[in-house]
């Protein structure tokens, strides 16, 4: 394997508490789900793979379309648990970038160049915009130690914060690293106006 290939891990199966239904399962008026809208932005990329729960089947065709390789986890407790299930099945990749299903605005710019710098043997990338911390975040093989570690749902913030003055940051002008839909107002500001929207029966 190439030492500069990176695997996505693309974290699909939360439980949307906050939202008050399966907010990945969320569609627009073309029929695409939350979920795919986002795995478009990382299609791209070689080596991708996706977490996913039983309830969120009909996200397996698209996903595999796309060139995912879908992982089924049968509950997903924490962010941290589908992270670990997604690291048994990239063992022997030199880096990982973490993706998560409903950020669906994150600019293909900043994706490449967390992904260049990955490449470039930095160990831990995080994107920056108007000083703020956002997403996607990327980590070598100095850091899958303590990623294995990681509990509950703070996933790689804990590090980040622990580990501050390591980080590559990497400052961008792009507003979508922040913006996630965690409530179904978010939704409705992410859709165009008066664009109508469904949620799939499965």
């Amino acid at each position: 394997m190439n030492q500069s290939e990176c695997a996505l891990l693309f974290l699909a199966a939360g439980s949307s508490r906050r939202f008050g239904q399966n907010k990945l399962l969320m569609q627009d008026a073309s029929g695409d789900y939350l979920a795919i809208q986002s795995a478009k932005l990382y299609a791209h990329l070689k080596h991708k793979w996706a977490a996913i729960t039983p309830n969120q089947m009909a996200l397996i065709a698209p996903l595999c379309s796309l060139g995912y390789q879908v992982c089924i986890i049968k509950e997903s407790p924490s962010l941290s648990y589908s992270l670990q299930a997604l690291l048994e099945k990239t063992s022997g990749f030199p880096s990982r970038l973490v993706a998560l299903a409903d950020m669906p605005s994150i600019k293909r710019e900043t994706i490449d160049q967390l992904v260049m710098l990955l490449s470039e043997g930095r160990q831990l990338v995080a994107p920056l915009f108007k000083g703020k911390r956002g997403n996607p975040i990327g980590f070598g093989e100095a850091y899958l130690p303590a990623v294995r570690e990681l509990r509950e749902d703070h996933g790689l913030r804990k590090i980040l914060q622990e580990q501050h003055d390591k980080v590559t940051w990497l400052t961008v002008e792009d507003p979508g690293i922040h913006f996630d839909i965690d409530e179904f107002t978010d939704w409705l500001s992410y859709v165009p106006q008066g664009e109508p929207t469904r949620q799939s029966p499965y």
